[in-house]
C-alpha cells in the first residue's frame, strides 16, 4: 500500500488516499466497491479521529492500474509515481484527483466519459460514508494527463492541478496558457462543484 495524501474532515476523522495491490485491503460489504479491479487500485480510506476504529473503506478502480502513474513522461520528481490528492466539503463528502489506466473505471455525471489516451487524469466525490459514488470523470487529452492536487473553496469551484503531455486538453481562449509549448506542462482547471463542468 501506497498512501498519497491525508486530509482531516469536519469531524475530525481521517481520510486516507492511496494505491493497492492487495486484494485483501480492509473494506466491507457496504462499501462502494469491495473488489481488486486490477493489479493496482485506488483506495480511500477513514480512520476515527483517536484513530481506534475504520470508519470505512473502499476500492476505486478498473481492469488496470489506478492511482499509479507509471508513464515516464510525467515522472519528473520523487514518487510522482504515487502522487494524487484528496479533500473534504462542509458536507463530509470526500473529492479525489489522480491518475488512471482504465478504460472501465466507474464513471458517473462524466465531463468526459471515455479515456482519451493511455494516462488520463481521474476526477471523483465519494459520499461522507465511502459507500456512494456521486460523480467520476476522466480529463486527459492525446498525450499523458495526471492530477496531484485538488482544493475547494467556500462557494462553487473545485481547483485541480497536475502535468501533461497532450496537446488538445480544454482550454479558454482568455486563459494565459490555451496552447501546449511542449513537453510537460503544467495544468490547472476550475470546475463546478454543482455541476461538475469546467469552468
Amino acid at each position: 500500500e501506497y498512501p498519497h495524501s491525508l486530509v482531516v474532515d469536519r469531524n475530525d476523522d481521517l481520510i486516507i488516499l492511496g494505491t493497492t495491490y492487495s486484494t485483501n485491503f480492509p473494506v466491507d460489504s457496504l462499501s462502494y466497491d469491495n473488489t481488486l479491479g486490477g493489479a493496482a487500485d485506488i483506495y480511500v480510506a477513514k480512520l476515527s479521529e483517536d484513530g481506534a476504529s475504520l470508519l470505512g473503506s473502499t476500492y476505486i478502480g478498473g481492469s488496470m492500474d489506478d492511482g499509479l502513474n507509471q508513464n515516464a513522461d510525467l515522472q519528473n520528481f520523487y514518487a510522482d509515481d504515487f502522487r494524487g490528492d484528496i479533500i473534504t466539503d462542509d458536507d463530509n463528502h470526500i473529492f479525489v484527483a489522480t491518475t488512471t489506466f482504465s478504460d472501465d473505471i466507474p464513471i458517473i455525471n462524466a465531463i468526459q466519459p471515455v479515456k482519451a489516451s493511455a494516462y488520463d487524469g481521474y476526477l471523483f466525490e465519494l459520499s461522507s460514508n465511502l459507500k456512494k459514488l456521486e460523480w467520476g470523470t476522466f480529463l486527459g487529452g492525446n498525450g499523458s494527463d495526471a492530477f496531484y492536487s485538488i482544493k475547494l473553496d467556500q462557494g462553487d469551484n473545485i481547483y485541480i492541478g497536475g502535468g501533461t503531455t497532450s496537446t488538445d486538453l480544454p482550454a479558454t481562449d482568455a486563459s494565459i496558457g490555451p496552447l501546449h509549448i511542449g513537453g510537460v506542462d503544467g495544468v490547472l482547471a476550475i470546475l463546478s462543484k454543482k455541476n461538475k463542468q469546467l469552468k
